[in-house]
């Protein structure tokens, strides 16, 4: 929060390597109170602890950290990736409300493999970053916009991961749906049979 406090832009980016090698490739879990993050791992093995999921990244990956939420990584020396960090409070109200699709309990976690338009976001991230450290007019503005397409495609993606889980619940049969299923057949098969409850 020093760091992203040390610069009139409400958007920070920086490399991973250049955040990590002031802390020995260890980040201890903590939090931020003001900040959200946005976390592009561009190679796998990074082990991340975000809220109650803890695992280590076999793709490349994107993390959305809303403020408050503890998180922590273990980098490889290697590493490459990003981190924009956002001072909410200082955005427009339009971007501000492009997060708030990422709470924990939504899972805020993006595998390539399993997030569409993963590409356009790691090559948005790279607009963040030329903006961001180069002289532009409207800077602000660019790094808004950009941002805001950002969060854009991830809750999109957030979206239809959720859509997908609902129709994934919508269609599994619990154990009395299928006890009422077998009765229903047993009916069908032998109502001419003169069954009683007890046979039945």
């Amino acid at each position: 929060e020093f760091l992203a406090s040390r610069t009139s832009d409400a958007v920070h980016h920086e490399t991973i390597k250049e955040r990590s090698s002031q802390h020995d490739c260890t980040i201890r879990l903590h939090r931020h109170r003001h900040l959200a993050q946005i976390f592009l791992f561009r190679t796998p093995g990074v082990l991340f602890r975000l809220g109650d999921i803890e695992q280590r990244s076999s793709d490349r990956m994107i993390l959305v950290i809303p403020p408050g939420v503890p998180h922590g990584f273990q980098f490889s020396e290697d590493v490459i990736g990003d981190v924009v960090s956002v001072r909410l409070g200082d955005l427009p109200d339009q971007v501000r409300a492009s997060f708030a699709p990422f709470q924990p309990e939504t899972d805020p976690v993006f595998p390539a493999g399993e997030t569409a338009n993963f590409e356009k976001v790691e090559t948005l991230v790279d607009q963040v970053s030329d903006v961001f450290h180069g002289v532009t007019r409207d800077r602000g503005a660019l790094l808004h916009l950009t941002l805001q397409l950002i969060t854009t495609y991830l809750a999109s993606s957030l979206r239809d991961r959720i859509a997908h889980l609902d129709r994934a619940a919508m269609f599994r049969v619990g154990r009395h749906d299928q006890h009422a299923e077998r009765f229903c057949t047993l009916l069908e098969d032998n109502f001419r049979n003169g069954w009683s409850v007890n046979d039945y």
